[in-house]
């Protein structure tokens, strides 16, 4: 009996060990959770000032107004567009300026572009040189466009797009007919030197002006003619003021979408291809437009009662070529080599 009491309190004593270690045990550690993701960082705002000189309601305007759309809703409305037509922000040396300090971020220029920033590169704006647009957008793409894309880079722009604009052509308050009935002719012109030059192989008296002031200018006889595509004949109301539409096809112009090359800089690399790529397809659809209604310009124009005057262009060529050929002399190395098919 006495045995059976010591062997119960042997088995008491092992219970009781056994209950303390188990609540002197650490207790087991439940799975840490799993960290929360990271938030993905917010991407940054961006505002494009975007200044035109042209009137509204041209095919560049509307051109840059599918631009606005395409960004804005890409973006979902974190890339907004800010279009000041109408030279609202003043004309394109202005424009030009405005790019170089960061007071807008883009625009749309005309000859003024390449005359200005690559004078000695200018090739593809100079009068009388390439025989249609197709040879001027060929350049663009060659050897002559890296050059120009860099001297213009150079000073703070980079050229984006390149848009058909249209043939440049005369009007005047008398009839041309040939060469020779452009002497003594006040002819307003872009502050070009190089333009100013061709036409002075004429006789005829270049005669700078501002584009804001043409139509007040031709109607005051300040100036008897000018020069520039249908489109902006018909968007500048020169009709009113002029009685002849003389068929020169002097320049084949383009269109230089441009924006700030230090604004592009710094944009990450998704905005700058969203950004271009809207481009790309506003400008696609401006040059098809484009060509679609070159012919019901000049019957507008018609219309409106001005007389049509065909002449012969490669005459007009042949006499400018002396000109061109002076002006060629100031062309950086490797230029003239990329046009003199065109000049021999």
């Amino acid at each position: 009996m006495k045995n059976t009491r010591k062997f119960i309190g042997v088995v008491l004593a092992v219970l009781m060990v056994v209950v303390l270690l188990a609540s002197c045990a650490p207790a087991a550690q439940a799975p840490a959770p799993a960290p929360a993701p990271a938030p993905a960082p917010e991407l940054e705002e961006v505002e494009i000032t975007f200044a035109i000189h042209t009137a509204p309601g041209t095919i560049e305007n509307k051109a840059a107004e599918m631009f606005k759309e395409k960004v804005e809703t890409q973006s979902d409305g974190r890339i907004t567009v800010e279009i000041f037509a109408g030279a609202t922000l003043g004309g394109e040396r202005d424009n030009i300026e405005q790019l170089k300090t960061g007071v807008v971020q883009m625009s749309i220029f005309g000859d003024v572009l390449p005359n200005l920033l690559a004078p000695d590169r200018n090739a593809t704006v100079v009068p009388f040189i390439f025989p249609d647009v197709d040879s001027v957008f060929a350049a663009w793409d060659g050897k002559l466009g890296d050059m120009l894309r860099e001297s213009i880079e150079g000073q703070g722009l980079k050229v984006l797009g390149l848009q058909l604009r249209g043939t440049r052509n005369m009007t005047s308050n008398r009839p041309i007919n040939s060469p020779e009935d452009l002497q003594g002719l006040k002819l307003r012109v872009p502050e070009i030197p190089a333009w100013i030059r061709v036409w002075s192989e004429f006789g005829a008296l270049p005669t700078p002006i501002a584009w804001a002031e043409v139509y007040s200018a031709l109607q005051l006889g300040v100036a008897d003619a000018q020069e520039n595509p249908y489109g902006t004949i018909i968007s500048g109301k020169l009709y009113e003021v002029q009685d002849y539409l003389i068929n020169t096809q002097h320049l084949h112009a383009i269109f230089h979408w441009t924006g700030s090359k230090e604004f592009f800089d710094e944009l990450s690399p998704e905005d700058r291809e969203l950004i271009v790529t809207a481009i790309d397809e506003s400008v696609e659809w401006a040059n098809q437009e484009t060509k679609a209604t070159l012919a019901d310009m000049m019957q507008q124009l018609k219309d409106k009662g001005m007389e049509v005057i065909e002449v012969d262009t490669a005459e007009f060529r042949r006499l400018a070529l002396p000109a061109v050929q002076e002006i060629a002399k100031g062309w950086a190395p490797g230029v003239y080599e990329e046009v003199k098919g065109f000049l021999e």
